[in-house]
């Protein structure tokens, strides 16, 4: 298994443990049971044994439940607790001298159009610096 596998499985892991209906990239049944989360992820350097990727955690909820997608976004985000163990994603640190090893850095939170009638998404935006 490759390492960026590796670190892509670590991540749904880690995602899975915060949301029920995960999913990695954009490819997902019109038919799945709403809310759930998608992500997908770019890789920005390259730099000896340390890459950088931009994570890109997607909410999709309905339209008239704005509390509900909300609540799952905060949950994925989590207290972001940087000097102890974060509840979510933000300064989320995997591993421990094996590889991969990452932590998440949470750049921004977005409101953003989902092109569909009566739904609603919320994208959270992680760089995370993997040491592979």
């Amino acid at each position: 298994m490759s390492k960026t596998n590796e670190f892509l499985g670590a991540v749904y892991t880690r995602l899975s443990t915060l949301a029920t209906r995960v999913f990695n990239g954009e490819e997902v049944n019109p038919a799945t049971k709403i809310p759930y989360v998608y992500f997908t992820y770019t890789s920005t350097s390259d730099i000896e044994k340390l890459e950088d990727f931009i994570i890109e955690v997607n909410v999709i909820g309905y339209a008239n439940k704005i509390d509900d997608i909300e609540t799952l976004t905060d949950t994925i985000d989590g207290d972001g607790n940087f000097a102890g163990t974060p509840s979510g994603m933000n300064y989320y640190h995997y591993g421990s001298g094996g590889h991969p090893t990452f932590r998440c850095f949470r750049v921004n939170r977005l409101n953003l159009p989902t092109g569909a009638e009566n739904f609603a998404r919320r994208q959270l935006r992680y760089r995370v610096r993997v040491y592979l």
